[in-house]
């Protein structure tokens, strides 16, 4: 845990010189997601686990869903805000993880996805893709002091690694099998930031 503290504030003195200005009245929730990401690469980096890699598709297909549900409803507890269409840890639809497949951002991912299997008693073969396991990870965010969309990024980090399943999705080493997306909702009436960061695994 030391560790990990130590890696978070590191992780803001080395952003402070670049870090972006938040105008709280004025919030770019697309700045804050590309930020989020980046942060996170940055994290996972120092602490030697595998890279992430972001999905279009998944931002496209599965995160504007996600944002919806969030922004229907940011008066309710944050374990509420889980997007049902998602079901985890049940596979993704067919229809989305045909358009994963033909994205291709990770062909480690769809490697390690791919299995092939007999399609007739003369030992004739074909292959096919496992199920995409989708997992979320979500956290609420006041205004609390805080100034800039790189402090708000690692505000989240460190507020998953706090928990101890956040952390260990957080923190689980993929092995490059795994593509994700993030979606941030900002409620303005309450200055309040939604962060949904989902792996596809």
């Amino acid at each position: 845990m030391k560790k990990i503290l130590l890696v978070i504030k590191l992780l803001i003195f080395t952003t402070f010189i670049n870090a972006q200005v938040i105008d709280w009245y004025n919030f770019d929730e697309r700045k804050m997601d590309t930020v989020m990401f980046e942060v996170m690469v940055s994290y996972l980096d120092y602490m030697g686990k595998d890279p992430v890699v972001w999905s279009p598709v998944v931002q496209r297909e599965v995160m504007a869903s996600n944002y919806e549900v969030i922004k229907a409803n940011p008066h309710l507890d944050i374990h509420s805000l889980h997007n049902k269409m998602w079901p985890g840890p049940m596979g993704l639809p067919d229809e989305i993880k045909n358009r994963i497949i033909e994205e291709n951002v990770n062909p480690i991912f769809l490697d390690g996805q791919k299995y092939t299997y007999k399609i007739d008693k003369e030992g004739h073969t074909a292959e096919a893709y496992g199920t995409f396991d989708y997992t979320e990870i979500l956290v609420s965010i006041p205004n609390d002091n805080i100034t800039t969309y790189q402090e708000l990024a690692n505000h989240a980090i460190h507020s998953w690694n706090r928990s101890g399943p956040h952390s260990g999705i957080m923190n689980a080493n993929y092995k490059k099998k795994v593509i994700v997306g993030t979606i941030t909702f900002y409620h303005k009436p309450t200055q309040r930031v939604f962060i949904s960061f989902v792996y596809i695994s």
